[in-house]
């Protein structure tokens, strides 16, 4: 499964995408935020390929 989390930065957002990191079936997530920077951030600390700006 593939999974797009807008608003993906923010407060909500940054949690759920780090909740999502954690299930195996999730094959990518994608931080969709106006905030890119912070949303590339947020992606290049969880690491891995599975999660993309």
């Amino acid at each position: 499964m593939k999974v797009i989390v807008l608003g993906g930065a923010g407060d909500m957002g940054s949690e759920a995408v780090k909740e999502l990191v954690n299930f195996p079936e999730v094959e990518g997530i994608t931080i969709a935020d106006l905030n890119t920077a912070a949303a590339e951030k947020l992606a290049s600390s969880l690491g891995g390929e599975r999660v993309r700006v």
